[in-house]
């Protein structure tokens, strides 16, 4: 997932920056042996601890599995500070006095606005409490820490806004003609969406939006990638199923469902035009950052931390959210400005390198880690 990718990405930095760190997730797949405990030491500096929920803990599968972390935590005098990842609900069931919490998103489920509604009152209350134990939090964008202190009523003086990173070694600008033919993609202009295929992605509003867009530029490609189903199911959506038919009906819209790491950053490199149309608030915008460091112009939704992300008119566009007239304009404006997209792409590609590389990133959280270690 988007979390367990992130983690990755900043341990190597975090490490050559005099840190000792342990990794602790559950076991994928889980062991045979239904073993709780096993150890992972194949990186240095590095270690990773896959624990799995007691089943001796008569309590719920997620619940259990936080209090078999706290079990594992409590009394090792060997860990000087404990950095959690979006489960606020965690941090009450540990007994150490120097607490991190990192935000990614807006609460522990899908739901952006619905908070109070999708956790039970026992949550709720884990949830605050968890807020109020931190003795930092971290969060991705100005939008997001805006959202947990109005929401949440947590004094802004405790909250830290450090944006993701993204490896701009691995994203960046390649010959878009050698990929294409390697990937049997189409030539033309080649618009691009990456992100889960739900609702709240708005991708209903770029395929609207890209019908409008063949009408005046006929050559004009949308290449759809990303998960067809919610998570730990590979079954399509309806939603998503809708998608699907649209595209079976249309010879130029393609999907090809999930693609990561170097597939991804190749499939990035050869398009032309990255959209992002949210269709409710992005915290940050993982995907249009990747697409900045390819050197790709961006056209997104104007919501949540997406503008903060990307300039409106330097290294992107950024259009209202469900507005398929502007979205077209804005995908045709940069179709038929071969120039202008170069601009923006260009300018895109120095803002992930100047800002958002993974070693910023780390050091400055590792300036975090200083102060409460």
């Amino acid at each position: 997932g988007a979390i367990q990718k992130w983690i990755q990405s900043i341990s190597r930095p975090l490490s050559d920056l005099g840190n000792e760190i342990i990794i602790i997730s559950p076991s994928v797949p889980l062991p045979s042996s239904k073993s709780i405990r096993s150890i992972d030491r194949s990186r240095s500096g590095i270690e990773y601890l896959h624990l799995n929920a007691d089943e001796k803990l008569k309590e719920t599968k997620g619940l259990s599995y936080y209090r078999t972390v706290a079990k594992e935590l409590e009394g090792r005098e060997d860990v000087d500070l404990i950095h959690v990842h979006n489960r606020p609900s965690v941090l009450p069931m540990l007994n150490h006095r120097k607490l991190l919490l990192t935000l990614h998103s807006t609460h522990e489920g899908w739901k952006f606005t619905r908070v109070p509604k999708k956790l039970n009152t026992r949550q709720r209350q884990m949830y605050r409490l968890g807020l109020r134990k931190a003795e930092t939090i971290t969060v991705n964008s100005s939008f997001l820490k805006s959202f947990v202190t109005s929401r949440y009523r947590v004094p802004p003086s405790r909250i830290h806004v450090i944006p993701n990173g993204v490896d701009t070694n691995l994203y960046l600008p390649r010959n878009k003609k050698e990929i294409r033919e390697e990937m049997g993609l189409p030539i033309g202009p080649l618009i691009l969406f990456v992100g889960r295929i739900i609702k709240k992605k708005g991708v209903q509003f770029l395929v609207d939006a890209f019908l409008n867009v063949k009408r005046e530029c006929s050559e004009a490609k949308l290449l759809i990638v990303g998960p067809l189903g919610q998570f730990g199911t590979h079954v399509p959506s309806p939603y998503a199923a809708e998608i699907l038919r649209l595209a079976e009906s249309e010879d130029d819209i393609i999907v090809m469902g999930p693609i990561y790491s170097d597939k991804l950053a190749q499939v990035y490199s050869c398009t032309d035009i990255f959209v992002l149309p949210s269709d409710c608030p992005e915290t940050f915008g993982m995907a249009a950052l990747e697409a900045m460091a390819s050197g790709l112009p961006v056209v997104a939704s104007r919501v949540g931390g997406l503008p903060e992300l990307v300039d409106d008119g330097v290294t992107g566009l950024l259009v209202p959210p469900r507005n398929t007239s502007l979205l077209t304009k804005a995908i045709v404006s940069l179709i038929e400005d071969e120039a202008y997209r170069r601009r923006l792409g260009e300018a895109g590609r120095r803002k992930a390198i100047r800002f958002y590389g993974w070693s910023s990133v780390a050091r400055a959280y590792n300036r975090i880690y200083r102060d409460l270690a």
